[in-house]
Order: C-alpha cells, then structure tokens, then sequence
C-alpha cells in the first residue's frame, strides 16, 4: 500500500445502522470531491467477528456508478454492466427511477446498505452535490462535446475486503484517483459505454474494416479528451505512461529491499498502449500470492442476495415474504481496483545527463510565475541540466525522484488573496506537510538537499508573499538547506529586475557553496537578460516578423487556453441617484450563456471563479495599429513570428522557398504558442493570427511600459532626448509612468518620433500579454442551468491630470452588449466551497461585491432543497434519510447605504422567505438613518447569537471582501471564541477567505505599505490609537516586519508599551514570530526585565520557542527555554552544536541572545562553533554585542570568541614574510589600490558614485535639503533602537535623555559630508588610508569602540538603501558593504596598534583598559 502515509481515515466502526453507514458515504464523498480528488479516504465500518460471517455489507462495486436500463429491443440505455444490479433494485427493493422520458446514460445509482447480513439492507439515493460529474470536452474537436459524454471524477471502490491485524473488514469503501485508461476503457469497451464508432464518426473514419485502425484512433482521441478534461476541471487523474514509469522504479525499489514483488499482470499494464512500458515484457512473469494486510474482492452482491432470500424464506415461513433475481459481472470494478495497484507504484527513471541537476518548480495563477520560471530554465539550461514542472502535475513518486536526482531545487510560486498559494499548489505542499518528521517522504528527499524559493505577489496586499513565506518554512522544516533568502517579486515595482537580481545572487550563492561548478556557473549568469548593476542587458530582438498577405487557405490558430462565452446581459445593481458616486463607477450583475463554449459546455460549482480576459477598446488598438504601419486593410491580415536565429539559419541556406513552405504549413495547421523546429509559432499568444486579433484581445495596450521596454523603444528613437532621459534613470521613468499614467497606447502620443520606427516584431517582444481578471462567480448552475453569472464594480479613478480612467477589465465587461463573446476560463477553487452536506450551519460575510460567491451559496442551497423534496415525492420506497432541512445560514453584509448599494436586496429576502438563509444581519457605513457600523461591528455585537453556530464542528465561516475587511473580521471572530477555539476552527479548515486588494496606477497603496514596513521601528512609542488608525487604513499591515524580521509585538514589548501591546495581541498579532536574533516577544519581555507583559503574552498563548522551533531544532529549543539538562543530554548524545534554523542561527547565537551564563558556558565548553555566521553575517560575539549582551559578550571574549571574520589572503612569491604559503591577516596598507585591497569593480564605483550623486543632491537638487535632513534623522535614530547606548556618547540629548531632532539633523549633514569625502578619495588609496586612520583614532579618544563600526556600518547599509529608493540596487548594496570592510579593516589596524602599545604597561591577566571604560561598556551594541 503505497500512500498509506497519506490516508485519511474515516473511522465509522460505530455506524450500525444503514443509516450511519450512508452518512459515512456522504463523508467519505464529501472529502474527495472538495480536495479535487486529491486525497485517498477509506471508511473503517465494524470488523466482521473472526470465524463468523457477520459483518456489515456495500452492495454496490463503487459508491457511485451509473444505471444500466433494459430496453424493450434488448439493448441496455447507460451502463451496460450494472444493468442486472439496476433490475434487481428495482424489483427487490422497490427503486423507482426517473420516468422512462427523463432517463439517460448517466443516472447514479443509489447506494445499497446493510449494517448485517441477516438485516434487510436500505437504499440511499445519493445527493446530486455529492456526486461531481466531468464533461468530457476534446482540445481539438469541438464537436466531441456533442456526444454528451460524461464521467465523475471519484472513484470510490466499496466491493472488495480488508484484512488487517487477525480482522476481517467487510465493508471498507475507499477512494484514489483515477488513472485515464481506466475511464477510456469505461467509455470505448464493447461490454461497456461502446462509443469508438461513435468518435471514429465524428473524426470521419471509416469503419467498415478494421485494418485502418479507425478504433485505435478512436481509442486515443477519447484518451485525450477525458486527460484534458479532468485537467481542465481540475481533477486529480494521472495517465498510464507516468503510472508505469513510476510502478517500475518501486517495483525494482521493492525488489531490492525485500527480494520479493508478487502482484497480477493483467491489473498492472494498462490497455492503452501497454508496449510503451518495459512492465510489459518484464514483469509477465510476476508471481500472485497474498501477502496481508491486503484487498481481495467480496463475495459480491449476488452472495448478498442469495442470503438474503434465504433469510426471507426462513421468515416467510412465519410472516410470509418474497425476493428477487440478479445478475452482475465482477469486471465492473476493475477500473478502480487498478487504482488500488496504482497507487502501489513509485520511483521514477532518472535522466542520464551528467551536468549539474537543477529542480525548478513553479505554482502560478496568472502565469507570471510560470513565464518567470521558465525564463530561469531557459538561463541556466545549457550549462546545467534543468528540470522544469509545473506543481499543478506533482506526483509524490516521480517528483520525489527528481528532487533527489537535483544538485538544487528552485521552487517559485505567487501569493493570491487572504496569503494563500495557487491552488495548483495543493497537492505539493501537502506533500512537504505529511512527510516533514524524519522518516518520511519528503523529509528523505529534501533533507540536506540546497533549495531556494522565489515568491511572487503585490505590495497592495496585506500578506505580501506570505505563500511563498510558508513554503519556505516547510522545506526548511523537512531539514533541506536554504542557499539564499527567499525572493520577493512585487508585480508593482520593477518586477523583471527583481527576478534576475535574485537569480543572480542564486547563482553566487552556489557558487560559494560548492554546489555547481565555476564555469557552468559564469556561463548560466552570461545568460540572465539584466546587468550586474541591476539594468537590463542591451536589447535584442528574438522574433522575425514572417506576413501571412496572400497567402490562402489559412485558418487563424485557436487559443487551447480560453473559452468563448456568449454575454447575455450587463444589468445596473446600484440604486438611486450615482451623484454620489465617483464618474463611470458602477456595479453590474453580468450574465453569461455557457451552454455552446468552445470544446462543450462550462461547468462549475458554487464557490469557483471565472477568469476574464478583457480587450482593449478599438480606439486604442486603431491608434497603435496606425503608428506600427498596420494601417487599412493590413490590419486584418494574418502573419506568423519566428525565432531570428532560424530566420537567418533560413537565409544562411538560401532555401526560402523551403522556409516559406513552412510557415505556409505552420499557418495551415493553425497551431500556436509552443515552438517547432523553424522557430515558427513561438509568441506568447496563438499564431498565425490577424494583426487586429493579437492587437485586440492579447498585448496589453493598457498596461504600463516596462523599464526594460523603456530602454529597448529608446534604441529606435535616438534623437528624443527625454526618452533618452527615462531610458538611463529608472528614478525619472518612475515618475514618469506613476505621475503620467502612461499606457503602451499612449507610448506614441509621449514619443512620436517612433512612428513607424518601430517594428511591428519588436513591439510584440516588448509589449506584455493580457492577464485575466479573476472573478467569484455569483450564480449556481442547478439554479441557473447554462448560466454564469458575475458580480462585478468597475473601477474609476482620477489622474493627476483630471483624466478620469475606468478598470481595463471590469469596463470591459460593462461595456459588453448582449450575444458579444468573452474569453473566459473557470477556476475551481476547492478551498471556498460549501459543506455538502446541507444541514452544516454556514456563516457568511461579505462587503460590497464581496457578497458575489454568496449568491451562489444562497441559491445552490435552494437547488438542493428543491431536488430533495423532489426525489422524496418521486421515489418513496428508497430510503433517503428523509428530507434534510437546510441548516442555518447566516448572512452578515454590509455596504455604505441601504437605498444605493444595498445589492441584489431582492434576492436576499427571496432566499430568506424560502428557507436557504436563516438570518440577515446589515451594517450600513454612510446611511444616514442607522449608526454607522461595518461587518467586523456585526460580529462582535452578535456574538452571543453567533457562537452556539460556529462551536458546531459542521460549520464552516466564509469571508469575501478586501484584504483590510478580512482581517478585521479575523479579530472579530476571535474576540467571539477566544483564540483557542478560534484557531480550531481554522486549523480544522472550517475558516475560509477569498480576499482582493484594490489596486490603482499610482501605486500609493503599495508604496504605503512598502514604507511601513520600513519604519515600523518607530511605532514603538506610539499610542495604541495612531496604531490603530495605521491598521484600519490600511498604512500599516499587521504582520508588517522590519528590517531584523521584528514584528509590531516585538516593537511594542521593546519600547515598554503595554497598551499598544494589548492593541495587537487582541487584533491577532503573529504572538510566536521570531525575529532575526530568535527571540519571540516573550524573550523579548523577560530579556528586557518586564514580568507584567511576559505574563500577558504566556497568557495569550506565548511560547520562549516557536512552534517550528519546537518540533524540529530540539537544541535551539533547549537553549531558548533554558532548560539546561535537557541541553546536557542533547550535547552527550551527540547533537550538532553548528546546526542553523531559518534565519542561519546557531545554538551559541541563540544563547548569547536570550540565554544565561550557564547555557552559554556549557555551548562554549562543547565546542560550538565561535566562527559561524547568521545570514547577516553575525558572528556569536557580535550578535551578544549588538543585542547589548554585556555579560555574555565577556564570557565569549574570555573563551577566546573572534569580534569578525578575518579575510585571509596567500602572499605571493614576492610578497611578505612567509613565502608563498604564508597566511596573513588583510592589512589595509599592504595595497596601493582600492580593487586589490576590497576588490571594488568598476561597475560598483560606478554605482557607489551615483549614490553619493543622489545623496549630494546633483540627481535632484530641489530635493538635497530634506534628503539630507531626512537621512541625519533615519540613520541616528535607527542606530540607537539597534543600541539605545550609543546615545550616551553623544551630547545632543533632552532633559529625559532623548536624541534631539533639530540636532539630528545638524549631525546628519556632517556625517553625509564625511561619506561624501570618504567618496572622493578613493581616487586616492593612500591618501584615503591616511585620512582614515585619523578619523578612527580622534573616535577612540570619544569612547567609541571597535564594535561600533561594524554596526555603523551595518544601519548605514540599511538607512541608505531606504534613503536612495530605486537608486539602491545590489551592486551599490555591495559597494557600500566593501567601503564598510575598508574603513572596519582600518580600524581593526589602528586599534590593534594602539592595543600592542598598551600591552608592556600591563600586567599578566589584566584586560586592556581601553576595553573596560565605563563609556565602552555602556557603549556595547
């Protein structure tokens, strides 16, 4: 049993009635259909009693199956095998199936029950939600859809039996996932569903003769339909190459670890080319015999009815009673007992290449995230061997293999919503959740192994890339090794030069490791489409415009990714006057017909989204059209791209006519988006295709230009110096594209001097594609059959300029007249989905057009009631547990007013009269007749009435609205059940949020939240109530972090402030966060001798360790709770005192942080390591100065601790004492020029240069005087809350001791002006040295100490990085770090020889005085 890690087991040994057994069933049903079918369930009812035959019974061979009917001619309607099941439920047990007129090929079955062989069993028809259906749909034939050809996706097996532990389980249903073939053989076996001649038809083959193969054809046209249309629906499925390749490599695996493998041939290779396979040949000799615990088949259901009538006979002979015939076949379940085998198989076959092996996995929503880590495929291929695969494909066996097969694994993934991953992400991160502990799967792949995470996500959110955050912390706790800190890709500021910064840093990173070798490394880098000083590499254009004019019999290429639907009606929400209202804003209800899509009907489920690819307006698309020369009728032409290396590979040959055939045949084919061997058809959208097309519905003409693109147009318009201007400052083209709103359709109208100079191709390179919106779909489709409705605002906001611009997308859709076609695409969303079963309570809250996916609750609650009472009326000999009322639903909703945007109000009360909600609760923000109250309100003022509800274990709590309102709601409902209860309710997954972030041009949003991340140091002192302000509008996020990872509880327990303390513990503050040092706040509080807070935050559930922490670095534990015999017992049994949690800390770190003298004597007397470095680069010494550790900063020096890592250098032939093989210490003087003694390249003096530029005010010189006041401020007071000690050296203090600002600011200047001098003399070196040395020794006489600089230098890195914006890049970062190791180098000198001189003055065991003055250890940071 290969996933039996991964089993959930429903324990039901309790049911003994039928009726207990088919709420199992449902459960079991419930939980595969709402994972996707991603998770193996198995329902445990009572053991049979050993040597009796007693136990309980599923009559059915799988929990669901279709009817088969007998028709008058013979024939069977449906599902042949189970016709003579189908009879005997009828005729035995008074089935009454639909009317003969309303039958068709796909009815469910009811579910037949027996809790004993001697009671009569019940039948249960099965709910229509709990059976989820797939259409099977073709990519390339629109037609197949026409067949009406159908399957479901779960394949729950309830005929065979369980033997375990001495026990018999004779009723265990169990659930997998389907392999293809198995429904391929459901829907084409002669025996089965026989449509291979109705597909041979459709395909046009003849089928008089079997020798053409038109069944083979057949065969693999409907493979191809069910594999794409359970991926389209987003099922779990997995087709039989990979299950074979995957069952070979644990076949073998098993084969060598046991020496034995026995299973069934015949149930292992697939029919569906099962020659493909080596299984085939090889294992047909394969040995069956039974190995327990193991399945077998049950006696099946005719056993069960033969007894039956016995038993009837029995007390017919006292009460009189009578049966019935039937007749099934076993094969009916071979389908999904392959899926038991299936699931048996592992491994995978490694690939041969002998390059360095890198894993690339990517989760994506919009597809950035896949565009992006393709890209980095692209890169490093070539020099590496890479391996790229999309998470939405993960399979435990063959990944498991690749991950271990890799040198590194890169994982890339975006953050949509509340800090969720992509749903295509699922199943892998499960993966890493289930087999973290040692042992277990992916504990053994990952463990050790180098990995790094890139995220993608939006500053507008609150929990910016928050999924990519928590996929970090799970690798790290599976024991894999981080090589860089994770990557965090904003969509709104400069997102391309973000990701090849990162990549490159990667590549560093593993080069230091070791991991790859030096040249592979460097050529990989050549690759990476962006500079070294953060500027993208000079333009080169890829594509080769090949125009199609003329050429006939040409079909334009179909999108295989989108769908049309038919727009039916756009219809206002909002009422009254829209005076009010901001111009163009408005609400609109949106109504589509998705019955006659593109490849068959759309089907979705209450709780999905839908998304919308908008298009530009045709004014836009007329105006770029005319300025690349497309004018007339050329518009409407159709053309092909291909790649410019087989374009001039083309002409190199001189064979023309052979490249224009090609094309001819690529566009004839009417393929698109991949690459073929010509190069041709490789854009990012479906070619060959009309200029009007591509222009219309897939560049973003709306989109802003990117930089990259900025300096590409540039090449082509020399002569137009301001775009020159914005080409070579990325500072200017910021302010320009905010402040302006510049769009790719005004690019013309800013620049014209590149009409008709820029070529169509390039522009296509250039130009980014269209991104879908995502919308919650608002509409049930029982309710609504063939309709999808939308909810949607569209957005309006104003320029600077007055200009008011509407939302690209959502006017768009406002715009749309009935019979219009939208490119569309459901989303299944399985995680805001209702509980199927309709008793659960469910509570709901929404604000705005958040409260689009409730009115798809509300009326999927209706259909279910309606078809219940249905099925009650018409078959009531089948027992169906009687009608079920719906349970309470609860609505809570609010807007600004009840007259205006009080939406679909109508259908509210509707939905109340009939019984799908129970209660409405409103708050109303602007309405001038009621206190002014939102959502968040509600609750709390509800609670009473509320809690009874969601202590229920079925219910389950729903929010939609914005980031902002979820988060209120959050703390609101935690205030109702305590955090306990609370975090239950979430951990039980019982708490659901779809949220959005409103986004606006301007970037404001995003740039607020980008500076309180930076400034939340500050907010220590703060009242409670500014804080509070900052959260509610949205300026502060909650989970906001500085630059040492600290939390807003960190600060407010660092600052003493108690009220703000108790602000963000009861709005939900992250309590077990640890910053960069390892302290949680509770450390912080017993650190800084503070009893009362230490005693709020351990009452709010505060832990000394955090939970990561706690389960996997037991020593960091130990050490963080100052459990010194636990700590004594770890160190005896070996443990490794070097090891690093996930911020590079290691015990010794941890203990001059937060622990005693005794903890950090035993560390010392076991050797831990005095030289390992955090990822800050802190040694132990360094990090007990920098957290003002007087005491056990002593205790390292004693033991011999380094203050800094010493850069060792080789002398050379020529050089000092030693000879050749002599190491010495780096001396300053022992150079001449500043590139030999810190190795500063050209490009970092560059970019050194045009940051002093910047801060001296020649970059804007309007502005010098606040930047440099500014920077006195930020960088003093920065420099005190990294070591408030400090400030006792300085003069410029108030009667309470705190800095003076007007000084600051004086003090700043000086400083700048010493950085700016410092500048100027690197083209100096000696001189520089000289000056150096001067400045450090009058610094020695104010009690400053060698310490002080390396944090100096380590505040003025991050001050200056915040002062310079998007002039800090990384090469600057690294100049300015290496001007920080010169002046440190000198230091260390300077202080050294003042140290030697005082040594003949002291006496044997004295410390030098210099190191005990009152001032340097009061100074200590």
């Amino acid at each position: 049993m290969r996933y039996v890690q991964e089993l959930n087991l429903l324990d039901y040994r309790h049911a003994d009635t039928p009726e207990a057994m088919y709420l199992a069933c449902l459960d079991l049903l419930e939980q595969a259909t709402l994972s996707c079918v991603t998770t193996a369930n198995l329902i445990a009812f009572r053991p049979q009693t050993p040597g009796t035959n007693d136990g309980p019974r599923v009559w059915n061979t799988q929990l669901i199956r279709y009817s088969g009917y007998r028709q008058p001619d013979g024939s069977i309607l449906g599902e042949k095998v189970e016709a003579d099941f189908t009879t005997m439920l009828q005729e035995e047990f008074g089935w009454v199936p639909p009317p003969e007129e309303e039958r068709t090929r796909f009815d469910v079955l009811p579910v037949l029950l027996q809790a004993h062989p001697d009671q009569e069993p019940k039948a249960f028809e099965l709910p229509p939600q709990y059976v989820a259906r797939v259409d099977i749909t073709h990519p390339e034939q629109p037609g197949f859809a026409d067949l009406g050809l159908q399957w479901y996706p779960v394949p729950a097996v309830s005929c065979l039996e369980l033997s375990v532990g001495g026990l018999t389980y004779t009723a265990c249903p169990f659930n997998g996932w389907y392999a293809v073939t198995e429904i391929v053989r459901n829907l084409t076996e002669e025996g089965r569903y026989d449509q291979c001649p109705q597909v041979a038809a459709l395909l046009g083959l003849d089928t008089r003769a079997d020798g053409n193969m038109w069944r083979d054809q057949a065969i693999v046209t409907v493979t191809q339909a069910v594999m794409h249309s359970f991926r389209t629906a987003s099922y779990g499925m997995v087709d039989h190459h990979t299950l074979m390749r995957n069952f070979w490599g644990w076949y073998n695996q098993e084969k060598e670890r046991r020496g034995y493998v026995p299973g069934n041939w015949k149930w292992i290779i697939p029919p569906v080319s099962p020659t493909a396979s080596r299984c085939y040949l090889e294992l047909a000799h394969m040995t069956e015999y039974t190995i327990k615990p193991n399945y077998w088949y049950a006696p099946m259901w005719r056993s069960y009815l033969k007894r039956l009538k016995e038993n009837r006979a029995k007390a017919a002979a006292l009460a009189g009673n009578g049966g019935g015939p039937a007749d099934p076949k076993p094969a009916a379940v071979e389908g999904a007992a392959a899926a038991t085998a299936r699931a048996a198989a592992d491994g995978a076959e490694a690939g041969d290449s002998k390059l360095a092996r890198v894993f690339i996995a990517y989760a994506s929503v919009t597809g950035t995230t896949a565009k992006y880590a393709q890209s980095i495929a692209g890169v490093l291929s070539g020099p590496l061997s890479v391996k790229v695969m999309d998470m939405e494909d993960f399979e435990p066996d063959s990944w498991r293999e690749h991950i271990k097969a890799a040198t590194l694994v890169v994982l890339a993934l975006s953050t949509y919503g509340p800090g969720a991953p992509p749903s295509t992400a699922g199943k892998f991160m499960a993966w890493l959740q289930k087999g973290l502990a040692i042992g277990g799967e992916a504990h053994e792949a990952l463990h050790g192994k180098p990995f790094a995470v890139l995220g993608f996500g939006c500053t507008s959110y609150p929990r910016f890339c928050a999924a990519a955050d928590s996929l970090y912390s799970l690798v790290c706790a599976t024991g894999a090794t981080p090589v860089v800190p994770t990557g965090k890709v904003d969509s709104l500021s400069h997102e391309e030069a973000t990701v090849w910064a990162w990549t490159r840093e990667l590549l560093g990173a593993a080069r230091l490791r070791a991991l790859v070798a030096g040249g592979a490394l460097e050529d990989a880098a050549g690759g990476i489409p962006m500079s070294t000083d953060g500027k993208p590499k000079p333009f080169v254009p890829h594509f080769t415009l090949i125009d199609l004019s003329g050429v006939e019999n040409i079909r334009a290429a179909r999108d295989r990714f989108r769908q049309d639907a038919r727009m039916v009606e756009v219809r206002e929400l909002l009422r009254g006057e829209s005076g009010a209202r901001p111009a163009g804003a408005a609400t609109k209800q949106v109504i589509f017909d998705v019955r006659k899509v593109n490849g068959g009907g759309l089907s979705y489920l209450a709780g999905d989204e839908l998304a919308v690819w908008g298009e530009n307006p045709a004014d836009a698309v007329e105006t770029v059209a005319t300025a690349l020369g497309l004018g007339g009728g050329r518009l409407d032409s159709m053309f092909l791209l291909q790649r410019a290396e087989a374009a001039a590979a083309d002409a190199q040959d001189g064979d023309d006519a052979a490249a224009a055939e090609a094309a001819t045949a690529a566009a004839a084919a009417g393929g698109g988006g991949g690459t073929d061997a010509s190069g041709l058809s490789c854009a990012p959208f479906p070619l060959p295709n009309t200029y009007r097309t591509i222009l219309t519905s897939y560049v973003a003409l709306c989109d802003a230009p990117s930089w990259e693109a900025v300096r590409a147009l540039a090449l082509y318009a020399p002569q137009d110096e301001r775009l020159k201007g914005y080409a070579e400052s990325y500072t200017a083209y910021q302010s320009w594209v905010t402040g302006a709103g510049v769009r790719w359709s005004d690019v013309w109208k800013e620049f014209p001097a590149l009409a008709g100079r820029l070529p169509v191709e390039v522009f296509l390179q250039l130009v980014p594609v269209v991104k879908p919106r995502h919308y919650s779909i608002s509409s049930s489709a029982a309710h609504h059959p063939g309709q999808l409705h939308l909810t949607i605002s569209r957005l309006a906001y104003k320029l600077a300029s007055g200009e008011t611009r509407l939302g690209f997308c959502s006017s768009f859709l406002a715009s749309r007249a009935p019979g219009d076609r939208v490119s569309v695409k459901v989303l299944p969303t399985p995680g805001f989905r209702m509980p199927l079963d309709p008793a659960s309570p469910v509570i709901m809250v929404a604000a705005g057009t958040g409260l689009a996916p409730f009115k798809s609750f509300w009326e999927e609650r209706l259909a279910r009631a309606a078809k219940a009472k249905a099925r009650a009326g018409s078959a009531a000999a089948v027992s169906a547990a009687g009608v079920q009322q719906p349970g309470p639903g609860v609505l809570i909703f609010g807007c600004r007013n009840s007259t205006e945007d009080f939406i679909y109000c109508d259908t509210i009360e509707e939905a109340v009269a009939q019984g799908a909600l129970s209660k409405v609760l409103t708050a109303f923000s602007r309405d001038p007749a009621q206190r002014k109250q939102y959502v968040q309100d509600v609750v709390t003022s509800h609670a009473a009435e509320l809690a009874p509800l969601l202590r229920n274990k079925a219910c389950h709590v729903y929010v939609c609205g914005s980031s902002n309102m979820a988060t209120e709601v959050a703390v609101a409902f935690r205030k109702v059940l305590g955090a306990d209860e609370y975090g239950a309710l979430v951990q039980a997954g019982r708490y659901h949020e779809d949220v959005f972030g409103m986004v606006v041009p301007d970037h404001r949003a995003a740039r607020k939240a980008a500076a309180a991340k930076g400034a939340i140091t500050l907010l220590g002192s703060a009242s409670a109530a500014e804080v509070a302000e900052l959260l509610d509008g949205g300026g502060l996020a909650l989970d906001a972090v500085d630059h040492n990872s600290a939390s807003l509880l960190h600060v407010a327990v660092r600052a003493r402030n108690t009220p703000l303390v108790e602000l963000l513990l009861d709005r939900g503050c992250g309590i077990n966060v640890l910053d960069v040092y390892g302290c949680t706040p509770l450390q912080v509080a017993r650190m800084t001798a503070q009893p009362a807070l230490a005693e709020l935050i351990e009452a709010r559930g505060g832990k000394l360790a955090s939970l990561l922490v706690s389960q996997y670095y037991p020593v960091h534990k130990a050490v963080m709770e100052g459990d010194v015999e636990g700590l004594k017992k770890l160190i005896a049994r070996g443990a490794n005192l070097a090891a690093v949690e996930y911020h590079g800390l290691t015990p010794l770190h941890v203990a001059c942080a937060v622990a005693s003298p005794e903890v950090i004597q035993i560390l010392i007397d076991a050797k831990a390591p005095f030289d390992a470095t955090t990822r800050r680069g802190l040694l132990p010494l360094q990090l007990a100065l920098v957290l003002q550790r007087s005491d056990a900063a002593e205790q390292l020096k004693a033991a011999g601790a380094p203050l800094m890592v010493k850069q060792v250098v080789t002398a050379d032939a020529g050089g000092g004492a030693g000879g050749g093989s002599a190491g010495v210490v780096w001396n300053p003087s022992s150079t001449d020029s500043l590139s030999d003694a810190v190795g500063i390249t050209e490009q970092e003096m560059a970019a050194l240069q045009g940051s002093w530029e910047a801060m001296s005010g020649s970059a804007f010189p309007e502005e010098t005087r606040k930047i440099v006041e500014d920077f006195g401020v930020t960088f003093f007071l920065s420099l005190f809350e990294q070591c408030p000690h400090l400030l006792a050296l300085f003069p410029f203090k108030d009667d309470q001791g705190k800095p003076i600002t007007a000084e600051l600011r004086v003090h700043g200047a000086k400083v700048l002006s010493m950085l700016g001098w410092t500048v100027q003399m690197f083209s100096n070196y000696p001189l520089l040295i000289r000056n150096t040395e001067d400045l450090v020794e009058r610094h020695i006489a104010y009690g400053v100490e060698l310490a002080h600089y390396h944090l100096l230098f380590g505040v003025l890195s991050s001050v200056l990085e915040q002062t310079l914006g998007d002039v800090w890049t990384a090469t600057t970062d690294s100049a300015w770090r290496k001007v920080g190791k010169l002046v440190c180098g000198v230091a260390e000198v300077v202080y050294g020889r003042q140290q030697k001189d005082k040594q003949p003055q002291q006496q044997e065991g004295e410390e030098p005085k210099g190191q005990s003055s009152p001032a340097g250890k009061e100074a200590q940071a």
